[in-house]
């Protein structure tokens, strides 16, 4: 395998490698599930610092794509009380009104045992919260499990000024804030980085709209190309085919079945009937859901089904709904269908290419506010984060959800201990593993695409150490003593497997971690 992984390096490697990984560490927060608009709530989260840091940057995601954010940053020095007892003190730091794709520049320091929250959100009279799931959510810092909680303010951070009383709720959604970190000198700290590969891709594939972003895909297309086995998703379209025949008297909240011409090939299986629903999504099995609340766990959770434009959408006020057939092709039409308590009106279309299994999603003049595009197969489906669908050129592959290796920290490589981490996700089909550990790291990642391990990246150098395994399951772990002689020693680990199902390189690799060996 070492002669593999040389071969690989010589062809890829680039005549100016990217710089190790220094300063500025990203705090991993966790995943983007859906957003919340409201006047004058405000949310974030919350942990204890395991360690001393300094926080170095704020940032607040802006999925809502409001094009402004607001931060706030508390030290504490216990944990905010449950909502709706309130705390009251004075934020480290508070910015309002700042362009959402800016890291705002930070130099608070963060003692071991303090507790630090942040606020945030984007938009101005409306907050604009990027949420996670429900909390206690796990996390670390630098290595150092922490545990994340969801931080409120019944109050509007743009408008308040900032300052407000807090309070906790650990088990509701957690806002999210990117946060940037360094950490305080002569502490060993462990940073993941990169991404794995080897996995099949996610089922799922979605665009949430919120706020001002809902014209994005007007007059586009997107595409679900049927495989055999899965989908490609990807931009395309070839237009709205102007109905033909009446319309069907859709009431508001109702979904109905409907026959095709002949079998449709899915990802679910081969089917003979769709469910239309009059709220914009089509499903792929029997249900008598006719839910109007887009939202993205309600997608992964609910029936398998197509999303042309979901949104509460009621053709009892204004608009019309057509099904029709022509030849192997069944065309769902939404016509000026008006979004509920607005004036709004939208224009849609879903193809159904039974010949070929294909799928298309094509859009004329759209209003709508909000809504969610995509597929799922629901039913629990993971989520595989938010898509632009209007920037998708290169095609998407969806499959069953088996994830890609990943390589995770497992505590810090303080001077007398240990250097450990854990490689998840092996597959079955894997034979052999090795650790893949060097004295370079290349943080942007080398492309192993050119030798056939499409989606891989090599991490580091790989010359110091070489730790062959053979899988025993779908964990390996890696730990080695951390002496004194290597005090101030960077270290970028990475695994690999032999995988023939991995890619045509026939080898998996995970993501990859920078170890600091030091004495705290």
């Amino acid at each position: 395998m070492r002669r593999h992984l040389s071969l690989a390096f010589v062809l890829v490697a680039a005549p100016a490698l990217a710089q190790i990984l220094a300063g500025q560490t990203p705090l991993g927060i966790p995943e983007y599930t859906n957003t919340l608009s409201a006047s004058n709530l405000s949310r974030g989260f919350y942990f204890e610092a395991p360690i001393d840091f300094v926080i170095t940057g704020v940032r607040v995601p802006d999925e809502a794509h409001q094009g402004v954010q607001a931060v706030e940053v508390w030290l504490m020095n216990a944990a905010p009380p449950d909502y709706p007892i309130t705390t009251s003190s004075t934020p480290v730091f508070y910015a309002v009104n700042v362009p959402s794709d800016q890291i705002l520049g930070t130099n608070i320091s963060v003692q071991q045992g303090q507790w630090v929250g942040f606020l945030g959100g984007c938009g101005g009279q409306t907050v604009y919260t990027s949420y996670a799931a429900n909390g206690p959510l796990p996390g670390h810092v630098f290595g150092e499990p922490v545990a994340f909680r969801r931080l409120v303010s019944q109050t509007n951070l743009f408008t308040s000024g900032g300052g407000q009383p807090v309070a906790g709720e650990p088990g509701g959604q957690v806002g999210r804030v990117e946060v940037f970190l360094q950490a305080a000198p002569g502490v060993a700290t462990a940073v993941e980085f990169g991404d794995g590969c080897g996995g099949t891709g996610p089922s799922s594939v979605f665009e949430q709209f919120d706020g001002g972003n809902h014209n994005d895909l007007e007059n586009g297309g997107v595409e679900l190309l049927w495989t055999g086995t899965s989908y490609l998703a990807q931009v395309g379209g070839s237009g709205i085919v102007a109905p033909t025949t009446p319309a069907i008297p859709f009431l508001d909240q109702e979904t109905r079945p409907f026959t095709l011409p002949a079998t449709l090939s899915t990802p679910v299986g081969d089917i003979d009937e769709i469910w239309v629903c009059s709220n914009g999504w089509i499903a792929l099995e029997p249900t008598t859901n006719a839910d109007q609340n887009e939202d993205v766990g309600d997608l992964l959770d609910g029936p398998a089904r197509l999303c042309p434009f979901w949104d509460d959408f009621d053709p009892a006020q204004a608009g019309s709904i057509h099904v029709e057939t022509v030849g192997p092709v069944v065309y769902v039409t939404w016509l000026d269908v008006t979004e509920s308590t607005t004036a709004n009106q939208s224009t849609f279309q879903a193809s159904l290419d039974t010949t070929t299994g294909w799928i298309e999603f094509n859009y004329g003049s759209m209003q709508v506010v909000d809504g969610i595009v995509g597929y799922s197969p629901g039913h629990g489906a993971p989520n595989p984060g938010d898509v632009d669908l209007s920037l998708l050129t290169n095609p998407l592959l969806l499959g069953d959800d088996q994830p890609d290796l990943r390589l995770a920290v497992d505590g810090r490589p303080v001077l007398g201990g240990a250097a450990t981490c854990v490689l998840e996700n092996i597959r079955g089909t894997a034979t052999s593993g090795v650790f893949l550990v060097g004295g370079v790291g290349y943080p942007q990642g080398i492309s192993l695409d050119v030798i056939g391990a499409l989606g891989c990246s090599l991490y580091g150098d790989a010359e110091l150490i070489h730790l062959p395994f053979t899988p025993g399951g779908a964990a390996e772990r890696l730990a080695f003593p951390v002496n004194g002689a290597n005090q101030g020693v960077r270290l970028y680990v990475q695994g690999a497997v032999l995988d023939a199902t991995a890619n045509g390189f026939g080898v998996g690799f995970s993501n990859g971690i920078e170890w600091l060996l030091e004495a705290m």
